[in-house]
């Protein structure tokens, strides 16, 4: 196979594997090991995050830093997809499909420039 070829297949052979893995995780299941609201109503969920009061929460509460890392990518993700009416545990898989195809994505261009940053050394200095 020639090396353009390849470099353009592996990224592409690795974000479909990832989509297949993350799709075929108990169909029609969704678990919670994010937040629930961010399932079951992602735009309420945002809309309250984005305020310093949260009304809805535990008979309302200060909310903390430690959520606006769903502000930006994962919230609007859910959002849209709950907007586009797609099942919440679809778009949960397509979220993880997503994430481990950029990652996939990542070790191929590290791969491709012929580094590995796990051990810092150039892959063939590490073979030798």
């Amino acid at each position: 196979m020639p090396a353009r070829i390849r470099t353009r297949a592996v990224p592409l052979a690795l974000a479909v594997l990832a989509f297949v893995l993350a799709l075929l995780q108990r169909p029609g299941w969704s678990s919670s090991d994010t937040k629930i609201d961010l399932h079951t109503d992602p735009l309420r969920f945002l809309g309250e995050i984005t305020s310093l009061w949260t009304p809805s929460s535990g008979l309302g509460g200060v909310e903390s830093a430690q959520y606006a890392g769903y502000l930006f990518p994962m919230g609007p993700f859910f959002a849209l997809g709950h907007a586009l009416g797609v099942s919440d545990w679809l778009v949960d898989r397509l979220w993880l499909g997503l994430l481990l195809a950029v990652a996939g994505q990542a070790r191929a261009d590290h791969d491709r420039q012929g580094r590995d940053r796990a051990f810092g050394v150039p892959v063939g200095e590490r073979l030798v």
